[in-house]
């Protein structure tokens, strides 16, 4: 994540007419996301362990879930918060998105077998 703010704060927001301030509200506000998805999928993971010590009553499925796939789905949202936010990493998977389709389209099956 160090390397991601890092690459924000150098980088900025590309694009024309944007002001320096701009550039800061906007590598803060995506901060602020990564931080409160950071800190709600945590907080969510500690209860969670509390409760499975303490031998609470909670569906095993659930709990399962809520222990094991909170770290990945924080991941995934801290991933997608990041391509989402940044110009030029959104530019990059929309290029690789549309090269992908066209080879798909480029290379498919004629049909024949």
């Amino acid at each position: 994540m160090t390397i991601q703010i890092w690459h924000l704060a150098n980088k900025g927001v590309q694009g024309t007419g944007n002001s320096n301030h701009n550039v800061k509200k906007h590598i803060t506000v995506t901060i602020l996301m990564l931080t409160a998805v950071f800190t709600v999928c945590n907080v969510i993971h500690v209860v969670t362990i509390y409760v499975e010590v303490n031998k609470a009553e909670m569906d095993f499925v659930l709990l399962y879930v809520l222990i094991n796939m909170l770290p990945y789905f924080n991941s995934l949202l801290n991933a997608t918060i990041l391509i989402v936010r940044g110009r030029s990493i959104n530019e990059y998977v929309k290029k690789v998105l549309r090269l992908d389709a066209g080879s798909r389209v480029a290379h498919g099956s004629t049909g024949k077998t």
